[in-house]
């Protein structure tokens, strides 16, 4: 059973904690968005951190103007997505994992998880800064056979173009609702923001 407030609140037979990674990739980024970033680590039943077991971990990834409170959050008949993880290990219908809730907020709304000189680099943060740290902080199995990574809408988009230029990183990729023509979602005025922002 749980044994953090947040995971007792979510009813989770595993447990979850909020990290802190401080990220050398968004330290002083363009909009002047923090440089140490929240990231809900998803642990399951039986987890021990100084056992032999290795884990493989999802990484979760939100859409545009979510963050890592958003999917973490326990709501009136919804169930976010630990406690489905939870559910189905529970269950023998998947196996322990780790799910990593990385955040990829901006002033603007979202990065889409790319690296821009505009808003900073949020692929490089995603695949050098949140991956290490749970590497170097969690029981993983710290190779590609280990790792998946998965998103909707800008999350969505953001799995698809971090497991395409970044390969040998992730085993699996799913983008759920990838947002993949962004621009033509907006008006003109945002087509060319965005054009710049990825400048």
């Amino acid at each position: 059973m749980a044994t953090s407030e947040l995971g007792r609140l979510l009813r989770l037979e595993g447990d979850v904690r909020i990290e802190f990674v401080d990220s050398p990739a968004l330290r002083d980024n363009p909009l002047g968005d923090p440089g140490v970033r929240p990231l809900a680590v998803y642990t399951p039943p039986n987890f021990d951190p100084g056992g032999s077991q290795r884990y493989p971990v999802l990484y979760v990834l939100h859409g545009y103007t979510g963050d890592v409170a958003a999917l973490v959050s326990a709501r009136p008949w919804e169930t976010n997505i630990m406690q489905w993880a939870d559910r189905l290990i529970v269950q023998r219908r998947m196996p322990p994992v780790l799910l990593a809730i990385v955040d990829g907020f901006t002033r603007l709304g979202g990065s889409q998880y790319v690296d821009s000189i505009h808003n900073g680099a949020y692929a490089t943060y995603v695949i050098r800064d949140a991956l290490g740290y749970v590497d170097e902080h969690y029981p993983t199995l710290a190779q590609e056979g280990g790792r998946a990574v998965v998103g909707k809408s800008s999350g969505g988009f953001g799995a698809l173009y971090l497991a395409m230029h970044y390969p040998g990183t992730f085993a699996a990729f799913a983008a759920h609702s990838a947002d993949s023509n962004f621009r033509s979602t907006f008006s003109n005025g945002f087509t060319a923001a965005q054009r710049t922002l990825e400048a």
